[in-house]
């Protein structure tokens, strides 16, 4: 076998230290462990008391001044529980949110 001209075989030479140090930083890449995070999703609800059915109170009046004397007593105060329900959850709501904020 031949030798390459002088010009050549430095050529030659450059192209294998420069590939070597191509492999090197590539190599040196994978010497580094890569670890692991853990994410932990948080879901957060509404407490379960804070969200139940409103009481829905039957009517049994069977004449306009029996229902007005009976049942619209009991229809404003589920009326007004249920909407103290609502408030407690948006007021909840409303705390959640800033300490998530903070």
């Amino acid at each position: 076998m031949t030798k390459p001209p002088s010009h050549c075989a430095k050529r030659w030479q450059q192209r294998r230290v420069i590939s070597s140090l191509g492999l090197m930083m590539l190599l040196s890449g994978c010497s580094t462990p890569i670890n692991p995070v853990q994410v932990e999703v948080i879901t957060l609800l509404p407490e379960t008391g804070l969200i139940t059915q409103c009481n829905k109170p039957k009517l049994t009046g069977t004449t306009p001044a029996q229902t007005a004397a009976d049942d619209v007593p009991r229809l404003k105060l589920a009326l007004s529980k249920c909407a103290a329900q609502v408030q407690d959850y948006l007021t909840w709501y409303v705390e959640q949110a800033a300490l998530l904020t903070k």
